[in-house]
């Protein structure tokens, strides 16, 4: 189901069927074409499947016109990282996981962590 989160962006939410408790919620951010049919059957299928809570945003928020040449050069939207965490209390459980799609460590705009030189720092674990 279509939900808003609090800040005005769009989200996927699906939970799983006949009023299961979910075993693990999950906070998606889709890959570089946003929030579209594809990830909401896929948010649909974990929770059917898996019995997890899942909502996946939409990572252009207010930018949804622009096209993947435009997406591909532009910044990673303010707001991103809180919107997930959003997406991960919608899910309603204790336990949730993040998981973003390759292109947002790779955006121009590495902003949130970045290793010795600027560039990106890399995490193993």
């Amino acid at each position: 189901m279509r939900i808003t989160l609090p800040s005005g962006t769009p989200a996927e939410l699906a939970l799983p069927p006949e009023d299961r408790p979910a075993s693990l919620g999950l906070a998606l951010c889709p890959d570089i074409m946003g929030l579209r049919p594809l990830f909401d059957e896929l948010c649909a299928q974990l929770a059917s499947e898996h019995g997890w809570a899942v909502c996946a945003i939409e990572p252009f928020a207010g930018r949804e016109q622009l096209v993947l040449e435009e997406r591909l050069g532009s910044r990673l939207r303010e707001g991103l990282l809180e919107d997930l965490v959003a997406a991960a209390a919608a899910t309603g459980c204790a336990s949730t996981a993040v998981l973003a799609s390759a292109w947002a460590g790779w955006s121009p705009s590495r902003r949130q962590a970045s290793g010795p030189s600027g560039g990106p720092s890399r995490s193993t674990g």
